[in-house]
């Protein structure tokens, strides 16, 4: 099996994952998310090194300063609208029952006081 066929076969399985289990919820991705920042924080100093040994000489500093610590803000931003987006679901749903209230009960109610 090459490369190709291999790749194929993982994306198949997860797009099966993905449709038999839906989307992951806001709480598994602020998770993930969390644990991404506590993986790249306890492993900061061996991602310089291998930086450093796949650039040459570059800066231990400069690699710190903007591979490791200039992703955190990206990711603390994803986490913030993963929180948002949560509360902004929930809303959304109270006004979509409510529409669909307003749309079953009166409009009919309305439509049949006309009818008859």
């Amino acid at each position: 099996m090459n490369t190709y066929d291999e790749m194929n076969n993982v994306l198949n399985y997860q797009k099966e994952f993905f449709i038999k289990n839906g989307a992951p919820s806001i709480d598994l991705r602020i998770d993930r998310l969390q644990r991404l920042k506590s993986l790249i924080m306890d492993n900061r100093y061996d991602f310089v090194d291998a930086l450093n040994a796949d650039f040459g000489n570059r800066s231990k500093n400069a690699s710190m300063l903007s591979d490791v610590y200039g992703i955190m803000p990206a990711i603390n931003l994803a986490i913030k609208k993963c929180k948002k987006s949560g509360i902004r679901l929930k809303r959304n749903r109270q006004i979509s029952l409510l529409v669909y209230w307003v749309q079953n009960h009166i409009l009919n109610m309305n439509l049949l006081e006309l009818l008859a």
